[in-house]
């Protein structure tokens, strides 16, 4: 939640759900909603301190409607949802079923600047049936978060659970695919990486689609 990849997300959601024609009026309010709730995070703090960030976020009512994305704005979204959030995270992951895995291939595992990733089962939320969740510890270890629904939930998560060449390969391409802009690997066995970013420029690019709405 606090890495520069979420919040190219947050922009993204937010220019995509805005309509084109969207008065400047409106964004004004928006962002004054936002300011309102930062200022109660800042209650019973040094009045110094308070003060100049309740003059640097009213500053930001004056931007064009364009510099309203810029990213000490969505620096300020992120913090809001960080807060407004992280509660109800912790009790959804505290719903998973937990495991450690271990790599005894020959492949080691990958991790990048946005470590924490999903592979869904049937949608992508942290909440969503059937998810798993992976945070590689190491190059050989690995936290899996399974949701109550995922076919291999039932496994038991008391015990190291040894993982396939295939469970490798699948938790590297999830941290290819959901990086912001750096893969890291203690060896030096990026052929994986190289040969997604060959095949899927895009991937890396700065101006890809996290976001995709679909209406009903």
């Amino acid at each position: 939640m606090r890495t520069p990849e979420l919040r190219k997300l947050l922009k993204e959601v937010k220019q995509k759900s805005e309509d084109e024609n969207i008065s400047q009026n409106f964004l004004e309010r928006k962002i004054g909603q936002e300011i309102k709730e930062i200022k109660t995070k800042f209650l019973g703090l040094n009045s110094v301190f308070v003060k100049s960030i309740e003059e640097f976020l009213t500053s930001v009512i004056s931007k064009t409607v364009d510099e309203l994305y810029t990213e000490k704005l969505i620096a300020i979204t992120q913090y809001n949802f960080f807060n407004k959030y992280l509660h109800n995270l912790l009790n959804i992951f505290l719903k998973h079923k937990w495991s450690i895995g271990v790599n005894q291939t020959d492949i080691p595992f990958y991790t990048s600047d946005h470590p924490v990733v999903k592979i869904p089962y049937f949608e992508t939320g942290y909440a969503s049936k059937g998810v798993e969740i992976l945070f590689p510890i190491n190059s050989k270890i690995i936290l899996i978060l399974r949701e109550k629904t995922h076919p291999k939930s039932h496994e038991r998560i008391d015990k190291l659970l040894n993982l396939s060449e295939h469970e490798v390969i699948k938790n590297n391409k999830a941290q290819v695919y959901c990086s912001n802009q750096f893969i890291y690997c203690q060896e030096n066995k990026f052929e994986l990486a190289q040969e997604i970013c060959k095949q899927e420029p895009d991937v890396f690019s700065e101006v890809k689609n996290r976001v995709k709405f679909v209406k009903e």
